[in-house]
């Protein structure tokens, strides 16, 4: 507690809140980003929760296992909402040793939040803060403990940003094939004709779980917690699960199955009929598919894997999807919207030979970046108790 100041964010009201300004930072912020269920005020309050680019925050509310944790601000501007600490810290630390410090300390806050559980929501207190006591080395330590560990993170970031531009050129290379028909001279072919997707692909709803198998175990869920709000998947959104024997088989997934979001919670439709391809198992033996999800499957002779994933990550899927979706409290895409939805596809299937060829090679390097990414990553949370501990003699890591 004493190598920083830790201030509490502000208890917003209803009346505070305005269509436009500057957004109130939930811990949903900081897990999610912007999204359409953030809220934003036009009103003024203390610099001292203001928020920068670069902000330390600590969440030390909510569930123990998920929302305890330690964020640096990545947002241009924003109000800091209670339940989070901004932390700054004194000359006695660096910041960045401080971030992978509170990192390290992630299981104790956790199972101090576990103790005080109410309704499933946990917290960690200024007094708990105080309690705990950690061994400081000198700032020269520090440093070269920061190069250790920011060298992985900073390799990860990369990866990251080399898959979001994967991610578009796929988008694009596909547009220019099924939208602005470029290998064709910028015209539609007379051989291509208007199709349904049902045409071409399959549809696997997904499995009736009940909630006494999410137990411990070497098989995972995929569910509506993967899709991220601001599009992509997310590895952390698996759920393990003890399948019954009522699991069929074709309700497990392997690597580059297509799945779309059937089920959403968030009102302004975010996630559902959004479209993602399964490229990482996060080290589980197998995954199966949740009843929130819909599993696309290329029919036999027709399209690949790849070029189904294109097509339903093209944003005209997204806007046919939005008029079939049903629901108030929880939003449900109608089964007919995959089956319906069309697109105008060549007589001659093996004329997109080049166009699959190109998206395989893509989502190849997409999923073997993601697998590097696990190994950093194992390899720093691996690193990170022994170096916070001083297990590792830092002057001989070369980096």
């Amino acid at each position: 507690y004493e190598v920083a100041e830790w201030k509490n964010g502000l208890a917003f009201r209803n009346i505070e809140f305005s269509n436009t300004g500057v957004p109130v930072i939930k811990i949903a912020e900081l897990k999610n980003g912007i999204t359409g269920q953030t809220k934003f005020t036009q009103q003024i309050y203390d610099d001292s929760v203001r928020l920068s680019p670069g902000d330390m925050l600590f969440s030390w509310s909510g569930n123990p296992d998920t929302s305890i944790d330690v964020f640096l601000y990545e947002l241009p501007d924003g109000w800091l909402n209670q339940h989070i600490f901004k932390v700054t810290p004194k000359s006695i630390i660096d910041k960045e040793y401080l971030y992978y410090l509170l990192k390290n300390l992630k299981s104790k806050f956790s199972a101090i939040a576990s103790n005080k559980q109410t309704i499933g929501l946990g917290h960690v207190t200024v007094k708990d803060l105080k309690e705990i006591q950690i061994q400081l080395p000198d700032i020269c330590y520090q440093k070269k403990a920061i190069s250790i560990l920011s060298a992985l993170d900073d390799k990860i970031a990369i990866n990251k940003a080399i898959n979001k531009n994967l991610e578009a050129t796929a988008q694009a290379i596909f547009k220019s094939w099924f939208v602005d028909f470029e290998p064709f001279g910028g015209v539609m072919p007379a051989d291509w004709y208007n199709i349904q997707l049902s045409d071409i692909a399959n549809f696997v709803s997904g499995y009736s779980y009940k909630g006494a198998e999410l137990q411990t175990s070497s098989t995972a869920m995929a569910t509506i917690k993967n899709f991220d709000r601001n599009g992509g998947f997310k590895l952390d959104g698996y759920k393990e699960l003890v399948p019954s024997s009522k699991i069929k088989p074709y309700h497990y997934l392997e690597k580059f199955d297509v799945v779309v979001a059937h089920t959403d919670i968030t009102q302004k439709a975010e996630v559902i009929g959004n479209a993602e391809s399964i490229l990482n198992f996060a080290g589980y033996e197998a995954i199966t598919l949740s009843m929130d999800l819909v599993k696309v499957v290329p029919k036999e002779n027709t399209v690949s894997r790849f070029i189904i994933a294109a097509l339903l990550k093209d944003q005209r899927f997204k806007s046919h999807c939005m008029g079939y979706v049903n629901g108030t409290t929880v939003l449900h895409l109608s089964k007919k919207a995959l089956p319906d939805y069309s697109i105008c596809f060549p007589e001659d299937l093996t004329c997109l030979a080049p166009l699959d060829n190109a998206l395989q090679v893509i989502y190849l390097r997409i999923a073997a970046i993601i697998d590097e990414n696990q190994r950093l990553s194992a390899i720093r949370d691996a690193l990170l108790p022994k170096l916070m501990s001083g297990e590792i003699d830092v002057s001989q890591v070369k980096i």
